[in-house]
């Protein structure tokens, strides 16, 4: 009797199983992808935010190590309420307003620069510049001075205490506390 060639090939019970095992693999395989992704776009966020208040914390702190005259706005004077700041005499003679504005107490405040020419800046003039960006929204920020006083001896002080979040949806209820003391370059005898 002739021999009939076997034909070789795979069962349709197998070809299942391998179509299976191949999905499960490439499933676990883009969770991990996806996971990593979000991971390093949440890191990304997380550093643009550390970065954005670190940058206006220095321009603050750069300006304010030349200054003079530090004095906090009476509330109600110089800033109106849920506003808070700290006003000084720059390098240049320019009478300059830190404040941190923060509209109906929401979660949404940023940090302006103004100078006005009539020796009291204000925080409500149209002369103020936005120094946080966008992406930031600040919850709170504190400034606090001491040694500003004619005549006591000390080199004035200003406390800063900055805490925002950034607006990226996945990184909700994250924040960054900053806080950082910079103390006036000049001779205590101008003070």
């Amino acid at each position: 009797m002739k021999q009939v060639p076997k034909n070789s090939g795979f069962t349709i019970v197998e070809l299942l199983v391998a179509i299976s095992l191949f999905s499960v693999l490439v499933t676990i395989g883009v969770g991990g992808v996806v996971t990593a992704l979000r991971t390093q776009r949440q890191a990304a966020a997380l550093l643009a935010l550390n970065n954005s208040l670190g940058l206006t914390m220095e321009q603050m702190l750069r300006e304010m190590r030349t200054g003079r005259d530090f004095c906090l706005p009476a509330q109600g004077n110089d800033c109106p309420p849920g506003q808070t700041g700290v006003a000084f005499t720059n390098s240049n003679n320019e009478h300059v307003r830190y404040c941190f504005n923060s509209p109906n107490g929401s979660t949404a405040g940023s940090i302006t620069r103004g100078t006005d020419p009539s020796n009291a800046p204000n925080c409500n003039t149209n002369v103020m510049a936005g120094l946080t960006p966008p992406s930031v929204n600040l919850t709170n920020a504190a400034f606090t001075v001491s040694g500003n006083l004619p005549g006591d001896g000390s080199v004035p002080r200003v406390v800063i205490n900055i805490t925002g979040a950034t607006t990226d949806p996945t990184l909700t209820g994250v924040t960054v506390n900053l806080e950082t003391l910079v103390s006036a370059r000049f001779n205590l005898g101008n003070n």
